[in-house]
């Protein structure tokens, strides 16, 4: 009878005595050791079952040593049961059990022991774990081409934009309000925006890897909402649109990053002007509410449809165009990125419309801060640049360079520049700069080793040495703050960041 019991499990099963023999198997167990190389006879009833395990386990195989322990554990009354997942190499393959061993009331019988077969589940988990480990490869390698694509993409975008503004500086007066100042201000507008295309895509590779750093202090978040409409009051005026802005006239305080706040609202005002329809309405007010700072933002556009909203706040999510079709365009990633850096601060945003049509509205909500001295670093972008500094500027790509150059001639500097690092340590001798903008990815000695060798010489031990890159401040913070450099731009340097190195100089 106990046999037939035995045989009717769908496992391999054997019940051992005090002493450690195989009482009874069943045909399973047989079958296994048949299938598998088993001497006839090894594996069957009166074996002594731990007298087979322990040269094994005295050996140091991990396998029999642990079935070793846990079965004297059993028989001596220290616990009732045990599992084990081991390996076993099989002629053809390797193949995955669980033990399971537990003490039992029939007697003569001790313990039975069972094997249960885990190979598919074992092969299931270990193609889950390397589809895993490509996916985190393949994202890396995604987060690598997003940084050098970035890096790839500023180098051009950084002559093109100060050719664009050296013109318009330059055009005649008799001409200032003719079709080239027209044509310059599309081109600066352009670069601007795939500029700010690609800090998007930066960021938000950044927030996924953890890489970005939040510079948080107490600020009134009225200055900061301020801002973000000077940012995206170009979008809005190019479409007609009416903006309404409501602010309490007493401060607002929340702890946060000044530059990342204004970059969330000024996204938000930029997707409104663009999903709306041209000479629309804009508003933009903001309230205190308990412990919290609420900011609306709303539109009378396009709308969002019902089955959008939940997904609205997804990577690369775009309303269908059919339904509606934004000016400017996009690659679905603001509203992404809007909602990462909120959470970043501990806040929230909910976005709520009516459908298609009927505008849309989103509601921000931040911890406020008690009030108090709020500090604020906003401040209007310099429309002209002002400096008599001496200025050495060492850039592989000529293009940059010149156009670096003519930039900084007109705003009253003395410039040279030069093209490898070698020429450049040869001209910090010769004109003696006051500043010196290094580019990091130099051909030969780079930028890095520039650097090092300028703060080595006598010439370069007091003077301003700025990093310029193409890549994001993250990938290149602490080997240029070892190489010696004083600061670090990413391209294009913009009016305000070259002013305020100026200022500080």
């Amino acid at each position: 009878m106990i046999r037939g019991i035995l045989d009717s499990l769908a496992h391999e099963v054997a019940v051992i005595d005090e002493a450690g023999k195989v009482l009874a198997v069943n045909e399973r167990w047989l079958r296994f050791g048949r299938e598998n190389g088993v001497a006839p006879g090894a594996n069957s009833a009166g074996v002594d079952y731990l007298g087979a395990i322990r040269p094994a386990a005295a050996a140091g195989d991990p396998v029999a040593s642990a079935v070793l322990e846990g079965l004297l554990a059993l028989l001596a009354g220290k616990r009732r049961d045990f599992t084990l997942e081991y390996p076993c190499q099989t002629p053809d393959r390797m193949l995955w059990f669980v033990m399971h061993a537990a003490r039992t009331d029939w007697r003569p019988g001790a313990v039975v022991i069972s094997h249960t077969d885990i190979t598919e589940r074992v092969e299931a988990e270990q193609r889950l774990l390397e589809a895993t480990e490509k996916l985190r490869e393949a994202d890396t390698r995604k987060d690598e081409f997003i940084a050098t694509l970035a890096h790839e993409l500023r180098n051009p975008l950084t002559p093109i934009k100060n050719a664009a503004y050296l013109l318009r500086r330059q055009l005649p007066d008799f001409d200032k309000k003719e079709r080239s100042v027209a044509l310059l201000s599309m081109v600066d507008r352009q670069t601007t925006h795939l500029l700010h295309l690609v800090d998007d895509l930066l960021d938000l590779s950044r927030i996924s890897c953890g890489k970005i750093g939040l510079k948080r202090e107490t600020v009134d978040l009225r200055e900061i909402l301020r801002h973000s409409v000077e940012v995206a009051q170009r979008n809005i005026e190019m479409g007609a649109h009416k903006l309404e802005v409501s602010l309490p006239e007493t401060p607002m305080s929340v702890y946060g990053d000044p530059v990342r706040l204004a970059q969330v609202f000024a996204n938000l005002l930029d997707n409104a002007a663009k999903y709306t329809q041209h000479g629309g309405a804009i508003r933009l007010s903001a309230e205190p509410r308990g412990a919290e700072a609420v900011v609306l933002v709303s539109d009378n556009g396009l709308g969002i449809p019902a089955d959008m909203l939940p997904r609205i706040f997804d990577l690369f999510t775009q309303v269908d165009r059919k339904i509606a079709r934004p000016r400017g365009g996009g690659l679905g990633i603001g509203l992404a990125l809007v909602k990462r850096l909120l959470e970043l601060h501990g806040g929230t945003i909910e976005a709520h419309s009516e459908g298609p049509g009927k505008g849309s509205s989103f509601i921000v909500r931040l911890p406020a801060v008690a009030r108090g001295g709020a500090e604020t670093a906003q401040g209007s972008a310099p429309h002209e640049l002002r400096t008599t500094l001496r200025v050495l500027v060492i850039e592989d790509n000529r293009d940059v360079a010149e156009s670096l150059q003519m930039l900084l001639e007109t705003a009253g500097a003395m410039v040279r520049a030069a093209y490898d690092g070698a020429t450049g340590l040869d001209m910090l001798t010769s004109f003696n700069p006051d500043i010196v903008l290094l580019d990091l990815d130099l051909p030969g000695m780079d930028g890095y080793e520039t650097a090092r060798l300028i703060r080595a010489s006598p010439q370069g031990r007091g003077v301003k040495l700025v990093a310029l890159t193409g890549w994001g401040p993250e990938q290149a913070f602490e080997r240029v703050r070892a190489a010696g450099f004083d600061r670090l731009i990413t391209k294009p340097a913009s009016l305000r960041a070259l002013q305020q190195l100026f200022d500080e100089a």
